[in-house]
């Protein structure tokens, strides 16, 4: 074997290892996660379901980020002549991994951030609506259970729409507005 050859070996061992020893730390740092869950407690509609997606990263020791949005379609109660109570979630969260529990693959978690609640409410003639986007936050916490990068997810989270928001024709006072979100689902790690 050549001294060239042999360097071209080195040289590519070296720049081959710390990629390895990169993958086995941090393997499989990026998650998706689409779930269901139900809305309850607070200021919305007894038990209305809700339909999420969220895309994170969970590959630094004990922090990561996600992005998450939901989409609720019973979120106001009926009163017999709301045709449409839906609302949107688009929060942007810092994730808090606890260290418990992770050679196992499960993985605790505290999350909060911010983004918006988008209410839509309007009556049968759809003489009066709602139609905003609020500032607001979420705070909670679940666990991930993943085995050869596929899991599950359930978490708990509550809402709040933050800040002063203008008087609407429901008499719905949006700047005192919150709500709690149970959720589970499927988790794909790569």
């Amino acid at each position: 074997m050549t001294s060239i050859v042999r360097r071209l070996l080195f040289a590519a061992a070296l720049l081959v290892l710390p990629s390895i020893a990169l993958a086995q730390t941090y393997s499989r740092p990026y998650f998706v996660a689409p779930s269901f869950g139900v809305n309850a407690g607070g200021d919305t509609a007894d038990s209305s379901p809700a339909v999420g997606f969220s895309v994170g990263w969970l590959g630094h020791k004990w922090i990561g980020i996600e992005a998450d949005l939901a989409w609720t379609s019973d979120f106001f109660e009926q009163d017999g002549f709301r045709i449409s109570r839906r609302a949107r979630t688009f929060m942007v969260n810092g994730l808090f991994q606890l260290p418990y529990g992770a050679g196992v693959g499960v993985q605790p978690y505290g999350a909060a951030g911010f983004g918006t609640v988008s209410p839509h409410l309007a009556d049968a003639g759809e003489i009066y609506e709602l139609d905003s986007t609020e500032p607001g936050f979420n705070v909670g916490g679940g666990v991930m259970w993943v085995k050869h990068g596929v899991g599950i997810r359930g978490d708990v989270r509550y809402y709040r729409i933050t800040g002063d928001s203008a008087p609407n024709s429901f008499g719905i006072d949006l700047s005192d507005f919150g709500f709690w979100r149970t959720s589970l689902g499927l988790v794909v790690k790569f």
